[in-house]
């Protein structure tokens, strides 16, 4: 036998690698955040009710970032635009 995982193991549960600060902040805004397999948000998606430019500061330090969602939010043009310049990587659907 092996230590090698067999298919019907369980896989243990993904736990964010970001700052923990940046984390919670986000989710109080209300924000969905997708982790990889390693445990790094790669993508957020904020609602409307949370959507704010004030979010997009958060959003910022999430190094592993490569989406961010803002459709029918209340993020202004001119903070997309800096954090697009910030960080010409991320793909934002606006």
């Amino acid at each position: 036998m092996t230590d090698e995982e067999t298919p019907d193991q369980e896989k243990e549960e993904v736990v964010p690698q970001d700052d923990p600060e940046v984390v919670e902040t986000l989710e109080s805004f209300g924000a969905r955040l997708d982790l990889n397999e390693d445990g790094w948000v790669w993508r957020v998606i904020l609602y409307e009710k949370g959507g704010c430019d004030e979010a997009l500061e958060w959003v910022k330090r999430l190094p592993e970032l490569t989406e961010l969602w803002v459709i029918y939010t209340k993020v202004s043009p001119q903070a997309i635009e800096a954090l697009q310049k910030e960080r010409p990587e991320l793909t934002i659907y606006k």
